[in-house]
């Protein structure tokens, strides 16, 4: 484990609070910016190798980035690019493919840079729950920082280039992770994605697509012919009319079929409880199951955003980090039950305290 990297990476599953939304689990802004040269992608990779030195040493120059943390990707071990990926802060074939990429964690580490990923800069800024205000001030101080420092590649007509075309003008991406149970459960899902896409948003789900623990991300298509607070506006009212959909779909089901709910949610509950083994996948969708429940006001004593919490900690990559160790896929698995079944047995015994 690289030194220090352990109580960083903890510090951002540990999160912090957040602006309550019960469909949201976190908000992600990525700002794409580019030197007047040669997209990383077309280079060798020594060129690629001097080129991260010589971006680390631009950025290790800046206010915003004193006391930052700079990253090879190549010298991370496993666990700890696992870890990154989980937390949305590097792509897991970012890690031993030989490309040079590098990370740069800031003091805050919601606040980060991708180096040589693409674009030659990435800088990203992450928050709990849905704060767009918070994530683009924070990305827009170290923009002005960056652009008194470089000569970044820019055009009248364009806007800021970039490696992907459909990302110029202002290079701005704006995700939220979206949690809509109901609508998964209902298989509603297929039919949003479609509306979506016709309103220029790309979206990607992860897990099954018709499960509790089903994840929705979504991000604006484009970046080209609007301002940043336009971008930022048009996929905050996206995550407004999502989180209307999903309250409505889960007070019909409150209302209609409460048993079929309470029935998924306790034995939702019984697994994390009593169980000797569970997968990542497992562990979500159950977790996903037991959120729904706090917000159903069936499971007493739970805050939905401690439940979060929780499935932020359980990931294959995190799991291992606090391990301090690589696991194989059973001692993971084993390691993941035993720390929910003691997470539940601690809340039961603070309860009966109580």
């Amino acid at each position: 484990m690289s030194a220090g990297l352990e109580g960083t990476l903890q510090q951002l599953v540990a999160g912090e609070p957040a602006r309550r939304h019960p469909a949201v689990l976190g908000g992600f802004c990525v700002l794409r910016r580019n030197l007047r040269e040669r997209f990383p992608d077309q280079l060798g990779r020594s060129e690629r190798e001097l080129l991260r030195a010589r971006l680390f040493a631009a950025l290790a120059e800046l206010e915003p980035c004193r006391d930052a943390r700079f990253l090879d990707a190549e010298a991370l071990s496993a666990t700890e690019a696992d870890c990154l990926a989980e937390l949305r802060l590097l792509p897991r074939r970012a890690q031993g493919n030989g490309d040079r990429r590098g990370l740069v964690l800031l003091a805050d580490p919601r606040l980060s840079v991708r180096v040589g990923d693409g674009d030659h800069l990435l800088l990203q800024s992450r928050r709990e729950g849905w704060q767009p205000e918070a994530l683009w001030a924070e990305l827009d101080s170290l923009d002005t920082a960056l652009e008194e420092r470089l000569e970044l590649a820019f055009s009248e007509e364009f806007g800021y280039l970039t490696a992907s075309p459909e990302r110029a003008g202002t290079g701005l991406e704006c995700r939220a992770l979206l949690h809509l149970p109901v609508l998964a459960l209902q298989r509603e899902l297929p039919r949003l994605l479609r509306g979506l896409a016709a309103l220029h948003c790309d979206t990607r789900l992860r897990g099954d697509g018709e499960g509790p623990g089903t994840l929705l991300e979504l991000r604006n298509g484009r970046t080209l012919g609007e301002s940043e607070s336009e971008l930022l506006d048009g996929v905050g009212e996206l995550v407004l009319k999502l989180g209307e959909f999903e309250a409505r779909a889960r007070d019909r089901m409150i209302s209609e079929a409460r048993s079929l709910l309470e029935d998924r949610v306790w034995t939702a509950y019984g697994r994390l409880r009593y169980g000797r083994r569970l997968s990542a996948e497992s562990a979500g969708e159950l977790l996903g199951a037991l959120r729904l429940g706090c917000l159903a006001g069936i499971i007493p004593g739970i805050d939905y955003q401690t439940v979060q919490g929780v499935w932020a900690a359980v990931g294959d990559g995190v799991l291992q980090l606090s391990a301090g160790e690589s696991l194989g896929r059973e001692a993971r698995e084993e390691r993941r039950a035993a720390w929910l079944r003691g997470w539940l047995i601690d809340r039961e015994q603070a309860e009966r305290k109580g």
